[in-house]
């Protein structure tokens, strides 16, 4: 049986460190449906969100890597999904994002119990939250948890999110994906809300 959520805040209590005052733990089968239509959906184009069915299989098969962020007065901020395979560490043999969480995508053909990675592959914040630290929580959470569990490796797989927006704004002087990859601000930090996100952590 899966175990039950555990929420913490402030401190270290039993897997997790807690920063920003938010509270992070596992989340229940009686959050699935909120946990879809308040984090998965609104995220995602349609063809891209996980069914209700993944998300499922996901905490079935691995529970303690479903974290959950809610506020102090039970709204859901942010979610993280991950997966636990093995890896031997070079780049070459990197898997993608398919190969992790397998056919169906509920990680059920491919979640090693005693595997040396952790994948995130998921990250999802509730738009009204975005830009307050949640991704940075739940990576951190999901770092803690790593050491925890003893894993050699923590991988995920991201794509920028702001180039469509780019490409839309400038029309033909848009830059190549890979140079708008490469684009940083005057900080040195790239001009990609997630890759910065990812540069930071």
């Amino acid at each position: 049986r899966p175990p039950k959520r555990r929420f913490f805040s402030g401190k270290v209590m039993n897997e997790y460190q807690i920063y920003n005052s938010q509270s992070v733990g596992n989340w229940l089968y009686e959050d699935l449906m909120a946990v879809y239509s308040v984090l998965e959906k609104p995220n995602w184009a349609p063809w891209l969100a996980a069914p209700i069915s993944s998300i499922e299989g996901r905490y079935r098969v691995f529970p303690e890597g479903q974290l959950l962020i809610k506020n102090p007065i039970g709204e859901l901020c942010a979610n993280l999904s991950m997966n636990r395979i093995n890896w031997n560490g070079s780049i070459d043999a990197l898997p993608s994002w398919d190969d992790v969480a397998g056919e169906p995508t509920t990680y059920e053909k491919t979640y090693i119990p005693s595997g040396n990675t952790l994948t995130l592959m998921s990250i999802n914040v509730n738009p009204e939250y975005q830009g307050q630290g949640y991704a940075r929580s739940l990576i951190e959470t999901a770092k803690q948890l790593g050491q925890n569990l003893g894993v050699e490796y923590i991988i995920g797989s991201f794509r920028p999110n702001e180039y469509g927006k780019h490409k839309m704004i400038l029309g033909k002087k848009a830059i190549t994906f890979k140079k708008y990859c490469e684009l940083n601000r005057p900080d040195g930090l790239p001009v990609d809300a997630w890759l910065r996100n990812l540069s930071r952590n």
